[in-house]
């Protein structure tokens, strides 16, 4: 593992236990207000966010309909993208996508739990 991948992890967890999103039966499952910025596209949505933790490190995935995959990002692993978790407030998350390009991704959770 690389110290950048290990930062990656720390940040996602931090970000998770900092913002309270894990239930009572350790799921992580959420609301949040996502902004997406790639090169050619840019959307703001409301959606749910999930997050596992296992042997190949932490992995999100943001579902909302409007997100069609072919265009905006929705799938993340702390081990190939670079996570932060910026001021207490949100997840940052950058990277490239072999068809998509450069973008960035902005997780500010609504407090809300997904049951």
């Amino acid at each position: 593992m690389t110290q950048e991948f290990i930062d990656n992890q720390d940040n996602l967890k931090s970000f998770v236990e900092l913002h309270n999103l894990q239930d009572r039966n350790s799921n992580i499952c959420f609301y949040a207000n996502v902004d997406i910025e790639t090169k050619c596209n840019k959307i703001n949505v409301s959606a749910e966010v999930r997050v596992t933790f296992d042997n190949n490190g932490g992995y999100l995935c943001l579902l909302a309909d409007e997100l069609n995959p072919y265009i905006y990002p929705t799938d993340f692993y702390a081990q190939w993208q670079k996570m932060e978790h910026i001021d207490e407030i949100y997840l940052k998350i950058s990277g490239n996508h072999p068809t998509i390009g450069q973008y960035t991704v902005k997780i500010v959770p609504t407090g809300e739990l997904v049951y």
